[in-house]
């Protein structure tokens, strides 16, 4: 497909253009520039298109781009948003920039996801503290989300700090530090229906979900394919929105799969591409993708 799509039908939205890009993208994994000369003159085409629309090419340059990186300044930051914006510039080329609206509950959600690494999986005083200092209660619950390429990840370690010493030590920002920490942070915060989740989501321990998913990622493993060629569908989705806890992950995909011998816990439910290949109807959590039900 060429970039002609952009204007194969003058009856169709640019996000649809845009979208049936995507999809390409996705289905052929096109190793191709255009997200990347897209923003190569992002300020003179920003008015043209739409936030989602921008979101989505984001999304497609923090995947082609291995020298990109994700910072999201908290509202504990408020006051010092052109001073952060210098800083991102002087390392380098800020591509894209996001207002993220958070309930309560994203406000949890999103800080579990930024810092599971840390062990921060289910709420505790360290969630709790963590989010009663990022977002203080006299601020309005937006944080900026800023996608911006960057050839030094020392640079980008050492304004991190900088920013950090300045403002309000590690409340004020999070900056991604690694390309699969920077994707995971883009795929949260540039999908309006991975925001929708992270705001809805209930806390639940789910146990035997849990157990059924590491048999999930041994799957992809075994047949060698991208989590962006699965979603995870049906009950499971229940349980990560914290509803219900299932024993059994379901999943579609894009093309035949083979569950392993030793995977009992999975449920392949057939081949759909309207969903995979549709950002609308998935989000992502964890790293994967699930099916969104509105």
């Amino acid at each position: 497909m060429s970039l002609l799509v952009l204007s194969i039908s003058l009856d169709a939205s640019m996000f649809e253009r845009v979208k049936i890009f995507v999809q390409d993208y996705e289905f052929n994994n096109l190793k191709n520039g255009f997200f990347k000369s897209f923003f190569e003159k992002y300020e003179e085409r920003r008015p043209l298109f739409t936030q989602k629309e921008l979101d989505l090419c984001a999304l497609i340059y923090c995947e082609l781009e291995s020298q990109c990186f994700v910072a999201t300044a908290f509202p504990r930051s408020k006051g010092y948003e052109d001073f952060i914006e210098k800083q991102i510039n002087n390392l380098g080329k800020l591509v894209h920039k996001k207002y993220v609206y958070l309930k309560k509950r994203g406000q949890l959600n999103i800080l579990r996801e930024f810092y599971r690494h840390q062990g921060w999986k289910t709420i505790n005083l360290g969630t709790e503290k963590k989010r009663s200092g990022c977002f203080p209660i006299n601020t309005k619950p937006i944080i900026t989300a800023y996608l911006f390429k960057c050839d030094s990840l020392e640079k980008v370690k050492k304004t991190k700090s900088f920013i950090r010493d300045t403002i309000a030590g590690y409340d004020s920002i999070h900056i991604s530090d690694f390309h699969e920490e920077a994707l995971n942070m883009a795929r949260l915060l540039f999908l309006d229906t991975s925001i929708s989740f992270l705001n809805s989501k209930q806390e639940r321990n789910i146990p035997l979900f849990d157990d059924a998913l590491q048999e999930y990622i041994q799957m992809l493993d075994f047949n060698k394919i991208s989590v962006k060629k699965t979603c995870i569908c049906g009950d499971s989705v229940l349980a990560i929105r914290g509803i219900k806890d299932f024993p059994y992950v379901n999943f579609i995909s894009l093309g035949n799969v083979q569950i392993p011998p030793h995977c009992t816990k999975l449920k392949h439910v057939g081949i759909n591409e309207d969903i995979i290949l549709d950002p609308s109807q998935y989000f992502y959590y964890r790293g994967f993708k699930f099916h969104f039900i509105g």
